[in-house]
């Protein structure tokens, strides 16, 4: 593939099928080149359906995130290549989109993943499970793969009281914002009272009380 172990900064633009990304994803040896074929992969489809071109998403985006999702070994990498783009990002690739058909897109894409893989994310999710003051790479790997896992698992119908119980459970920063974002993003029952109790504790934090206003705003519900 293009670019393969290459550490310069740079934007390539291609036009490889949607076949070839898939190859490169399944079979490439460079780590980076894994990731970036996923993200383009979902990139160009919560683009696609935010524009209308496909009315909904179907069985090559399950297949997709199958192929990431039951067999890996690296638990930081996995995290990262499941995870959706970034708005910022899905954005600049689709300048003159219009917003709120793409946030719906992508919000679109979490659900249909989540309510596909359910089992399986909630399967990780209780693997990961590591202690809050736990220091090592492998127990942040496990964080990191445990909470992009309760991201999706946020969208599901049991998601109010998973995300209700990590936060309640939390007690380290990685997990309790994590919970908190998940809550938000998915406009979740939870959230006044997850937020609330957040600024009770940290009200006399500056810099942690920038996390909160970040994810006040982020918050699109009735309220």
């Amino acid at each position: 593939a293009a670019l393969a172990d290459f550490s310069a900064p740079v934007n390539l633009e291609t036009n490889l099928s949607e076949e070839d990304l898939f190859n490169i994803l399944c079979h490439a040896k460079n780590a980076f080149l894994r990731w970036d074929a996923a993200q383009t992969l979902f990139s160009n489809k919560i683009i696609a359906r935010a524009k209308g071109e496909i009315a909904q998403y179907s069985e090559d985006m399950e297949a997709l995130f199958k192929s990431m999702l039951f067999k890996f070994d690296d638990l930081a990498f996995v995290a990262e290549q499941i995870s959706l783009p970034d708005f910022d990002v899905l954005l600049s690739n689709a300048p003159g989109i219009d917003v709120d058909s793409l946030l719906n897109a992508k919000s679109e894409l979490k659900q249909f993943f989540a309510t596909k893989f359910e089992a399986r994310l909630l399967e990780i999710y209780n693997n990961c499970e590591t202690l809050d003051d736990e220091i090592s790479g492998e127990a942040s790997a496990k964080r990191s793969l445990r909470n992009v896992c309760a991201s999706y698992l946020a969208a599901t119908d049991g998601g109010n009281s998973l995300i209700e119980k990590q936060y309640a459970q939390s007690k380290n920063m990685t997990n309790s914002l994590a919970a908190i974002s998940a809550a938000s993003a998915n406009k979740l029952a939870c959230f006044n009272s997850v937020i609330a109790s957040f600024e009770k504790k940290w009200y006399d934090n500056t810099l942690v009380m920038d996390k909160w206003f970040a994810i006040n705003a982020q918050w699109q519900g009735d309220n």
